[in-house]
């Protein structure tokens, strides 16, 4: 089991990773 922390620590990289993303340039589905 991945324990709250690490759970915490990955949802935090990730809203960066999205907010990164999407400040940079919409992703377009292809």
């Amino acid at each position: 089991d991945v324990d709250d922390d690490e759970l915490e620590r990955l949802a935090r990289i990730n809203a960066e990773f999205n907010t990164n993303n999407l400040a940079e340039k919409p992703l377009k589905p292809k």
